[in-house]
């Protein structure tokens, strides 16, 4: 979903290596929101920021088939409904 120079993108790693995310996304130019550490030298102003890493793991699979999935966080769905309301008016 495109929200005016924001992406929300959907990822699926090949393997649980540290930072593999983060690290590929800000090589191409388009870091997480909220990450400091490999991000932007200056972040983008973004509206209704929710003063966190914009990273979220929807479900896991271990290798021996055990899963978990997570609704994404309150803090997160309130600000993607900001943007929403932003990007669609």
């Amino acid at each position: 979903e495109d929200y005016g120079g924001l992406t929300l993108l959907k990822c699926y790693p090949k393997t649980g290596r540290k930072h593999q995310i983060r690290r590929h996304l800000a090589r191409h130019q388009h870091p997480i929101v909220g990450d400091k550490n490999h991000g932007y030298s200056r972040p983008p102003e973004v509206p209704g920021d929710p003063g966190r890493l914009w990273l979220h793991a929807l479900s896991l699979t271990l290798p021996d088939g055990r899963s978990w999935h997570a609704p994404l966080a309150t803090e997160l769905q309130v600000h993607k409904a900001l943007l929403d309301r932003l990007a669609w008016g």
